[in-house]
């Protein structure tokens, strides 16, 4: 059966086989921009979504989101998220990033070749002015989240899969 032909859900158990891309924009700055403000706040590199930043629910939903990039990192056992050194320096407009991240499972398939910075994504929209010393806090050069292929896998630029049965 040819790729183009490929059906969208496993002819054995019915599993949807389409990955969904996850793009950086707009609402996840602000997501992480609010965890930076969070961060001064409280002097600390440790906040805890509901009790320090008071997120909409779909804020909450989509916070986890900065992890595909590695601008986030969640603390083990405690609720509470970290800023990345990746995280700040991508607020601080030092490093660019993939524009999006195929996701498959809750696991990365692979990242889109076209990158931006923060200013590409904000477009004219910049309103986050920071200071040098307003970074003046712990990162920690951790990901939590990384490039995980699964075995027997492909995918398409639309993220639809193909199972290839001899590599399982």
């Amino acid at each position: 059966m040819s790729i183009k032909n490929q059906p969208p859900h496993c002819p054995t158990c019915d599993a949807k086989l389409t990955g969904r891309w996850e793009y950086i924009n707009k609402s996840q700055i602000t997501l992480l921009n609010k965890l930076h403000k969070g961060i001064n706040k409280f002097n600390r590199n440790s906040i805890h979504l509901q009790d320090d930043l008071y997120l909409t629910k779909n804020e909450y939903n989509n916070f986890q989101k900065l992890r595909y990039n590695g601008l986030v990192a969640h603390a083990d056992g405690t609720g509470c998220w970290l800023m990345t050194r990746r995280g700040a320096s991508f607020l601080k407009g030092e490093i660019d990033l993939p524009k999006g991240v195929l996701v498959f499972r809750n696991r990365i398939q692979k990242y889109a070749t076209k990158r931006v910075d923060i200013k590409s994504v904000l477009k004219n929209d910049e309103p986050y002015y920071y200071k040098w010393d307003d970074f003046n806090y712990e990162t920690v050069d951790i990901l939590d989240f990384e490039l995980d292929k699964m075995t027997g896998m492909s995918f398409d630029i639309n993220g639809q899969g193909t199972i290839n049965f001899d590599e399982l």
